[in-house]
């Protein structure tokens, strides 16, 4: 658990007795120099890791120790230790990652050995002080997680706990280019607020049907891999995808896939379970991974739902996006009343990082000790933030959907220009909120503290940067893309008739506000019935937040293969070359199934984001066009904001327009747009009676079975965005 079982033992120690045939085991520990100690009812219990020289040279082999000794009165049974190895700017793997214990009697020891592979550590060569100093790296990489399940003799009929080995895979770091790829991907696209033009209109690669595979995964959020170049894609329920090129994709199975019930069992059976909502199995929701730097890890961040917001985000790291992912800790939960279903173990976590020569190693140690029950507050770390001793004393804020009752569900994480670590949460009920997190662990930073100001901080929740009231709105995201953060957002119901649909805001400072063309807040400070829940026939039909793209009906526009509805829960990539993908899933017309589709974005000449009008596929802006090429007949599409499929109605509306190559815009049957255009390379301007509109012009494979070559082009203005279609005849 968080810091509060690692800083406030004395908590733990003080929790309540449930009846008289429950018994909540307190744990506490103290740790130095590879030592770690149980304290409270299994004083004594104490772990020491040694190595077998003082002193190592490159290409060396380090034989640990482990020491398990019981210092209690009781007997203890199916100990099991996991070793994991983190290294940063070195090379060294372990050659075993777990054993286990079957027995330890009290006042027994028993001794584990495991070995590395040659070490080789930058700046720990010859030196002695260096070679010491590596020895004492080398001592806590050993990540010491001890399950201790306790079998007391006389109650020989109590359920031990089962915890899943954990292999660890730490393969070696190539740092100089992990880290190069990194600043490539992460830095280089935010230089400049324009798209980069790679190659002209007429270089563009033909693709045909057969260049496509769709895949099914809800919520998707991607992430690339650098050193292959490979896209992958995380999403709700366990489901998994990768490609290279962004059209064809394939799904893939990982340790999670399999061995979830395993990997969640402590977090779900401690916090989130309830009689109504008693497998884990449908509550993998929407996660969100990312490379961390100071770990030299990928990170994943889970949401494990539970019903009445008894919700957790959890941490798992990975050397490698297809796994194996190795549980870390919770990071925030939501809920705090009342006590899990399900049987609890309560534990403890450490960090610390020696420093080791150029090498740095990190240590994290996990401690289970089984108990029969304890509260959902005591699992928690809200007393260690509140400064709060019990659940009596949690304030009634959190209780209310309007105000901090959130949902910790939809992790988004992301670094700011100054290299800080964020992660947004949140869905529905009392809104979205934002923490800083600690890049040395992945977790919550707690030397970051926020004070209460109604619609703007809480001191456990963080910044509050969109929604409440039960308003509607989740599956937030935030990319920085030049000068600005984006925040996105889906509002509505996810279902093929519930609204759903995606919303952009930015800001130039990372916690906001984040506001729309208009200026209008993301924050709500009260229920609207076009946001908030609503059987109104047209739901979720709000103004605020600029509208990407609307659910269209695949008959009424050129080239459009199928009809997509519900496009939503979007993330969003800079790619290595500045270009911008934006992926979430849709619907059809009728049903609940859904794919995954992937649309290019560009920063339009006043810094907002515009959508591709077809599925992405390959294309990249031309250097300019003549207003002749651009000019002809064009379905002109609005993306009207009040307008969302219910199932009846609600198709976004189209008209037809002329761009001649004169600069006059012309619509017979919409006055409102009509007026004139202008080109400056790919960028277009169309000052229209309803207002002026910016973007680009694309030459894009529409959806067709042909994928024919289709110029469009895609702008917004006035908080709003429109697509225009050329008539394939025009073309």
């Amino acid at each position: 658990m968080k810091k509060i079982k690692q800083l406030a033992m004395a908590l733990l120690s003080l929790m309540l007795v449930f009846g008289a045939c429950v018994t909540t085991y307190a744990l506490d520990y103290t740790k130095e120099d590879g030592i770690t100690t149980v304290s409270g009812d299994y004083d004594g219990v104490t772990i020491t890791t040694r190595t077998d020289k003082t002193g190592y040279s490159n290409g060396d082999v380090i034989t640990y120790y482990v020491d398990v000794y019981n210092g209690s009165t009781t007997d203890l049974a199916d100990v099991t230790v996991t070793y994991t190895l983190n290294v940063e700017n070195g090379e060294a793997s372990l050659e075993t990652s777990s054993a286990t214990i079957d027995s330890l009697a009290a006042g027994e020891t028993k001794t584990l050995t495991v070995k590395t592979t040659s070490i080789s550590a930058e700046g720990a060569g010859l030196s002695t002080g260096l070679l010491i100093g590596l020895i004492a790296g080398g001592v806590c990489a050993v990540v010491v997680v001890v399950v201790i399940i306790v079998v007391i003799s006389k109650k020989k009929n109590k359920k031990d706990r089962n915890d899943n080995d954990k292999n660890d895979k730490n393969g070696k770091i190539k740092e100089t280019i992990v880290t190069s790829a990194l600043i490539l991907t992460l830095v280089a696209p935010l230089l400049t607020m324009c798209p980069t033009i790679t190659v002209s209109a007429d270089d563009v690669n033909g693709v045909s049907n057969s260049d496509f595979n769709k895949v099914s995964v809800h919520d998707p959020s991607i992430v690339k891999d650098p050193e292959t170049g490979t896209y992958y894609i995380f999403g709700s329920h366990r489901a998994w995808a990768k490609t290279t090129d962004l059209m064809n994709w394939t799904t893939f199975t990982n340790n999670i896939s399999s061995d979830y019930e395993d990997l969640f069992a402590e977090v779900w059976n401690c916090y989130c379970k309830t009689d109504t909502n008693s497998s884990v199995a449908g509550n993998c929701w929407a996660p969100d991974v990312i490379w961390n730097e100071e770990m030299g890890k990928w990170c994943m961040y889970m949401s494990i739902n539970g019903d009445d917001w008894h919700s957790a985000i959890v941490l798992l790291t990975a050397d490698s996006l297809d796994g194996d992912w190795e549980y870390v800790d919770e990071v925030i939960f939501s809920g705090f009343d009342g006590t899990a279903d399900g049987k609890s173990a309560l534990n403890v976590t450490a960090y610390k990082k020696v420093a080791v020569g150029d090498s740095s190693f990190n240590l994290n140690i996990r401690m289970t000790l089984k108990g029969d029950a304890v509260t959902r507050f005591e699992y928690s770390d809200l007393g260690q933030v509140l400064g709060i001793d019990s659940a009596a004393d949690i304030p009634s804020r959190y209780n209310s959907t309007d105000y901090c009752k959130v949902n910790a569900i939809d992790p988004s994480v992301f670094y700011d220009e100054d290299g800080n670590l964020w992660m947004t949460y949140g869905s529905w009920s009392a809104g979205i909120y934002m923490i800083k997190l600690d890049g040395s662990t992945g977790l919550r930073d707690y030397d970051t503290t926020y004070e209460y100001v109604l619609n703007t901080s809480d001191p456990y929740l963080g910044y509050k940067i969109a929604g409440g009231y039960y308003n509607s709105g989740e599956g937030s995201y935030i990319e920085q893309i030049g000068d600005y953060y984006y925040l996105f957002i889906t509002y509505g119901n996810l279902e093929y008739d519930g609204g759903y649909n995606m919303r952009v805001y930015r800001s130039e400072d990372v916690t906001g506000p984040y506001v729309d063309m208009n200026g209008t807040s993301a924050i709500l400070t009260s229920w609207e019935a076009t946001i908030g829940y609503s059987t109104a026939a047209n739901k979720y039909t709000t103004l605020k937040g600029l509208k990407l793209f609307g659910m269209y009906n695949s008959a009424s526009f050129y080239g459009i293969g199928t009809s997509q509805v519900a496009q939503g829960h979007n993330s969003v990539l800079v790619d290595d070359d500045g270009s911008i993908y934006l992926v979430n899933h849709v619907r059809g017309q009728s049903s609940n199934g859904h794919q995954v589709y992937v649309h290019q974005l560009y920063v339009n000449e006043d810094g907002w984001l515009v959508a591709g009008v077809y599925e992405y596929s390959g294309e990249t802006l031309a250097d300019s066009y003549t207003m002749s090429e651009v000019a002809g007949i064009y379905e002109f599409v609005y993306h009207d904001p009040t307008l969302n499929w219910n199932g009846t109605s609600g198709m976004v509306s189209n008209v037809l327009i002329t761009l001649s190559s004169d600069g006059k815009v012309t619509c017979a049957d919409n006055a409102l747009y009509s007026g004139t255009w202008s080109l400056d390379g790919s960028a277009i301007t169309l000052t229209l009676s309803s207002g002026v509109y910016k973007g680009y012009v694309i030459e894009q494979a529409n959806e067709l079975a042909t994928r024919d070559q289709t110029m469009t082009f895609t702008v917004a203005g006035e908080n709003v965005t429109f697509w225009g279609i050329k008539n394939p005849s025009n073309n």
